[in-house]
């Protein structure tokens, strides 16, 4: 499985060329919009984790940038759900990347970044009300 690949994998201990091919097939569209919540929480925790082992240069262009924050929002916003959910353990992981990856920095390098950087509060506010 590629998370449990991915997420095992030190920084320094790969090419990151290899992993250039995975990094452009998890941005498909296909994949970002797929109507399995499964599906959608794997990449973004996958997606996670390319960011982690690119870091500081993420592979992705602004568009791509924008999109993959935007499905970690969908995904965060799922942290309601109860822990026995299926998929609750894949969101916690995401949120946990988050912030000690310091990832959701590349945000404020977007051109829309005020807005979600507005839509991430909202959504980490909502969740814990």
């Amino acid at each position: 499985e590629l998370h449990e690949e991915l997420r095992s994998i030190s920084q320094d201990a790969i090419v990151k060329q290899s992993l250039d091919a995975t990094a452009k097939e998890l941005v498909n569209p296909k994949i970002l919009k797929h109507s399995s919540p499964a599906v959608k929480a794997y990449a973004a925790t996958c997606l996670a984790d390319m960011l982690r082992l690119y870091a500081p240069e993420a592979p992705f262009s602004t568009k791509e940038t924008i999109n993959i924050f935007q499905l970690f929002l969908t995904q965060l916003n799922q942290l309601k759900v109860s822990q026995d959910h299926p998929q609750f353990s894949l969101y916690f992981y995401l949120l946990e990347s988050l912030s000690t990856v310091k990832s959701i920095l590349i945000i404020a390098d977007l051109d829309n970044a005020q807005e979600l950087c507005a839509e991430f509060f909202n959504c980490f506010f909502n969740t814990i009300r």
